[in-house]
């Protein structure tokens, strides 16, 4: 499997910095920074278990060799 250059840059690196926005979204809304309703806490923590394994699998894909970048 390949993995795509975006912007010249790999996608999962892009794929990380989505995911930390998504866990500094989800300090703000456990500090009550921003007031939403808990069912948005939960679901933005899903979201980042998913891209999060995600992202770890296409990383161990790359570092182990089973993945090509470009």
């Amino acid at each position: 499997m390949t993995v795509p250059l975006m912007g010249g840059v790999p996608a999962h690196v892009w794929g990380g910095m989505v995911l930390l926005l998504l866990i500094v979204l989800q300090v703000l809304l456990a500090r009550r920074v921003l007031p939403v309703s808990f069912v948005w806490h939960r679901r933005n923590g899903y979201l980042i278990l998913v891209l999060g394994c995600i992202h770890a699998l296409v990383g161990m894909g790359i570092w182990f060799g089973g993945f090509r970048v470009g």
